[in-house]
Parts: structure tokens; C-alpha cells; sequence
């Protein structure tokens, strides 16, 4: 698989898209063609959770000399033909177009294009497509026909392309699918696909870091410190009041070693 299509089917899959992929039999063997364009077209098949594997079936099967890059249904995304080949779609916008075929009919409502298959549909679409815009640096708006006579970048209906160029009669994707709703989609997971991923901020210097000469100096300043707290104390000294001297030894030693303990946090410490 070239390095193009698999960046796709990264980026797709960032967004909970995986692509399959059956192999179609008509298409041009090409190599590093400018690609400008993102053709989205209808298969003229019922909305059915097979459509994309009966529409690669179909263009796997050389029964008719058409092809199309991807195929897209309610719940899943093949890949028909390698995204730097060019696909048998859509005559003037063959060379510089990527092609995908979408489940449903022309003639479909608004409403039809917005039923629950047809948004789980688009889903899907939106993700392949901001896959596509990513990989191809292509912005997500529709064109006009002014636009593509212009050589503009964009997204395309099939139908935008015959009013372009006049190639062929179809009029897929007909005049009712809802480009409002699929477009915001598209630009959404392209901002999820592009947005930096935040730095972690560098670890911070320790300014109480201690350095090993530092530390057998404490380690020695501990020591004397506590030899200091015994000798002083009297503890041993034969008096009459000894187990008063003990305890009050013990005190020493123990408040001592406190502000030992105190030392050593503060030297430790992180700010």
C-alpha cells in the first residue's frame, strides 16, 4: 500500500474510521498526478448497511468501466482503488479528483439525506473526507463551477463537475443533499486531526538540589550535632536526681534530632 493511502487510513482512524478494502478492476496506474478535488457521488443503491461492499463488488467485478476510490455506507468505508491512481468516475475531474460513492439516490429529499441512515452515512463520510483534506491539504468548502473551471481546491458534487465540463449526464448528488450538515462535520474532525498536540512543560530544576559533597556534609553536620546533644546531656553524671537526668537526656536527644529532621526536610525540598 502506497505511503498516501495508509497516511488516509491513519488519520481516518484517529477518528474511529477503519477502511476496508477490496481491489477495483478498471482504474489508471498513475503516479505523483496533483490532486485538487474530493468527488463525492451516489451509488443509485437503497440506503442498506451493505452498500459500500456491494458498490466495491461492483467495480471489482469488471462488469462496467467505472470505479471510484471509496465506497460509503451507514457503518463502513472500502477502499476500491489506491488514492494516487485515478479512478473511472467522474469525466474532466478524473485526473485531479479523488472519488467516493455514497449509498442512496439522486433524487433523494432533504429529509431523506437527513434520516438516520443517511446521518450515520454522513458520518462516516465526514471522517474520510476530512482524511482526505488532511493528507491533500484540500480545503473543506463546496465549490462553485466558477471555482473549478478556476482550479480551485475543494469538495465537489458530481454533478457540480458535468456543469463544469459537460462529460457525462449524471446528476448525482443531486440537488437536496444537505452540504450544511456534512461541511461543518468535515471541518470539525479536520480541526481534531491538525489541533498541536500540547508539549509537557519541561521538569523543573530542583534549587535545593543537593550535590554529593553536599550531602556528606550534612551527613556529617547530623553527626556532630547528635554527639553535641549527648555530651551535653546528663546523662551519667551520678546525681541524685539520675532517672530526672535520663529523662531530661532523652528530651535533649529527641528535640535535637527534631530540628535535625527539620534540617534535612528544608534541604530536601522541592520549591
Amino acid at each position: 500500500m502506497a505511503a498516501l493511502d495508509q497516511r488516509v487510513r491513519d488519520l481516518a482512524a484517529r477518528l474511529g474510521l477503519r477502511i476496508g478494502y477490496i481491489a477495483a478492476a478498471g482504474f489508471n496506474n498513475v503516479t505523483g498526478r496533483p490532486i485538487r478535488l474530493i468527488v463525492l457521488h451516489d451509488m443509485e443503491y437503497p440506503e442498506r448497511p451493505d452498500g459500500a461492499e456491494w458498490c466495491a463488488n461492483f467495480f471489482a467485478s469488471g462488469r462496467v468501466r467505472a470505479s471510484a476510490h471509496y465506497c460509503v455506507d451507514n457503518d463502513s468505508a472500502v477502499q476500491g482503488v489506491d488514492v494516487e491512481d485515478v479512478a473511472w468516475a467522474a469525466p474532466g475531474a478524473n485526473h485531479d479528483g479523488v472519488q467516493v460513492e455514497q449509498a442512496g439516490f439522486a433524487a433523494q429529499s432533504r429529509e431523506q439525506w437527513l434520516d438516520p441512515y443517511s446521518r450515520a452515512e454522513m458520518a462516516n463520510t465526514a471522517k474520510l473526507v476530512a482524511a482526505l483534506c488532511v493528507a491533500l491539504d484540500i480545503p473543506a468548502r463546496h465549490l462553485t463551477v466558477a471555482q473549478i473551471l478556476a482550479g480551485q481546491r475543494g469538495i465537489v458534487a458530481h454533478r457540480d463537475v458535468n456543469a463544469a465540463y459537460h462529460r457525462s449526464d449524471h446528476s448525482d448528488m443531486g440537488p437536496n443533499y444537505p452540504w450544511d450538515v456534512l461541511l461543518p462535520q468535515v471541518q470539525a474532525h479536520i480541526d481534531t486531526l491538525t489541533r498541536p498536540t500540547p508539549t509537557p512543560p519541561p521538569p523543573q530544576e530542583d534549587d535545593m538540589a543537593m550535590t554529593p559533597d553536599e550531602r556528606t556534609a550534612l551527613a556529617k553536620e547530623i553527626g556532630r550535632e547528635v554527639a553535641l546533644a549527648l555530651l551535653d546531656s546528663p546523662i551519667g553524671a551520678g546525681s541524685d536526681d539520675a532517672p530526672a537526668s535520663v529523662g531530661w537526656g532523652l528530651y535533649r536527644i529527641q528535640s535535637e534530632l527534631m530540628r535535625i529532621r527539620g534540617i534535612i526536610q528544608q534541604a530536601v525540598s522541592k520549591p
